[in-house]
């Protein structure tokens, strides 16, 4: 007795009733005994014009332009630039002239904080009693 394709997924159904949707679309479009690059390639071109992939660096290129990089330099002014020249002169009196990648960090935080605002340094209140105040 020849059977169809339907009666079969309806026996598959009777014999899983907790079949998943996709275990029952992967039963209806892929036959058993096929080898998986098979199944993998009917799936694939079955999905193809549901499935969108797009590489975050396509995206990003389609909504904005080139990035456009202008190094503009600025001169600090006469507070802030001795606030920056006190920082690595207490490296070179602390440290001497060995620069270490921990010390070296430090330092330069210091120094980018010195040259975006010298307030991040937090030098004005040190003593104790103007720190409770």
């Amino acid at each position: 007795k020849a059977t169809s394709r339907d009666d079969e997924d309806d026996d598959y159904e009777d014999r899983n009733p907790n079949a998943t949707i996709g275990e029952r679309m992967l039963r209806h479009f892929v036959d058993e005994g096929s080898d998986e690059q098979v199944a993998y390639t009917k799936l694939k071109t079955l999905f193809a014009p549901f499935v969108l992939r797009r590489k975050k660096v396509d995206v990003i290129a389609q909504l904005l332009p080139p990035k456009e990089r202008i190094v503009e330099y600025v001169d600090l002014d006469r507070k802030a630039r001795q606030i920056y020249d006190d920082i690595l002169q207490a490296h070179v009196e602390q440290n001497g002239t060995k620069l270490t990648a921990a010390i070296g960090e430090h330092v330069f935080t210091n120094l980018r904080k010195a040259a975006h605002h010298p307030l991040l340094l937090r030098t004005r209140h040190t003593s104790p009693a103007q720190v409770e105040h």
